[in-house]
């Protein structure tokens, strides 16, 4: 059988593959590139600078956190057409050797502090385990995460939350999640100088 038989035979579709809700998913072979014919130093979080990257794009913006030989050592990708307005967050991955310290939450807080974006998870998103567990760890660490939560049950915002009900393993999310800058005063987006701690006098 010739291959424009077996195409015509099984005919690709892009029907939505719902087989990630239970483990994760092996993100270390996604491809992503900040290379500076699309891609530019956006601010800086916590000492961090944060970069964003036209890499997938004009409907997907990638935001990325670089070390000083340009190495990704975190990054998050949002859809910036399915909700006018808000960037629906669909993926994100830390490099092995710097997990441990909330490195995406620190592009959220970027996003959502300096920039005023509002950021959405979708009901119908598939969330990994890892993930999950990393949404319940900012919604209780209050003191790290410089946004604030709500929950939205078919729009409706719900006055209760049990976050371990609604991001519960192993079953499918049909909560929507956003998150939004906490105040409206406005931050630079670059940071500098140092910190000078004082030694005690006694």
């Amino acid at each position: 059988m010739k291959l424009k038989e077996l195409f015509e035979n099984n005919p690709i579709s892009f029907a939505f593959e719902d087989n990630t809700y239970i483990g994760d998913q092996p993100l270390e072979k996604q491809q992503v590139s900040f290379d500076v014919a699309y891609s530019r130093p956006l601010g800086t979080y916590n000492g961090h600078e944060i970069w964003g990257s036209r890499y997938f794009g004009k409907d997907m913006d990638l935001y990325g956190i670089l070390d000083e030989h340009r190495n990704v050592l975190a990054w998050c990708i949002f859809d910036t057409v399915k909700n006018p307005g808000s960037s629906t967050f669909l993926r994100a991955y830390v490099d092995k050797a710097h997990r441990g310290q909330s490195l995406t939450l620190m592009i959220i807080n970027f996003l959502t502090e300096k920039t005023k974006e509002k950021i959405i998870i979708d009901k119908d998103e598939v969330t990994s385990d890892a993930s999950r567990g990393m949404i319940k760890s900012w919604f209780n660490s209050n003191a790290k995460c410089r946004f604030k939560m709500k929950f939205f049950n078919n729009c409706k915002l719900m006055r209760k939350t049990d976050i371990d009900k609604i991001l519960k393993a192993g079953v499918k999310n049909e909560i929507s999640i956003t998150m939004e800058a906490i105040s409206d005063k406005v931050l630079p987006r670059y940071g500098s100088g140092e910190r000078i701690l004082m030694d005690w006098s006694w």
